[in-house]
């Protein structure tokens, strides 16, 4: 438990500089992701550690729903920033560990 905390500090920290980030929103990169995964517009996708919201978003426009997830709080808000300044809805922001996942008791999906 105390890496969570070291990790939610450090990443807190970070937090826009991740939204802000060039290299993590890098529009060739992203468009390649998506050509490469050739997402269902009915498919609900999961984000693991959705850090500034990048994939995301990126995803939000090819599927139903996108669930994205991260441990961070701080992260999680500027995803949300992010994802609002695009105009997207169909994004659930949650925070939630990896590690200890389960999608259907969580009640994510």
């Amino acid at each position: 438990m105390g890496n969570q905390s070291e990790v939610r500090k450090n990443f807190g920290k970070r937090a826009l500089d991740y939204r802000l980030s060039t290299t993590h929103n890098n529009p060739v990169d992203l468009e390649r992701m998506i050509n490469l995964l050739i997402p269902h517009p009915d498919a609900i996708a999961l984000d693991v550690a959705t850090g500034g919201g990048h994939t995301a978003i990126a995803l939000a426009g090819c599927v139903k729903k996108v669930v994205a997830i991260d441990i961070t709080p701080e992260m999680l808000a500027e995803a949300e920033v992010a994802a609002k300044q695009s105009g997207l809805k169909n994004i659930v922001f949650q925070m939630a560990d990896v590690q200890h996942l389960n999608l259907l008791t969580a009640n994510l999906i």
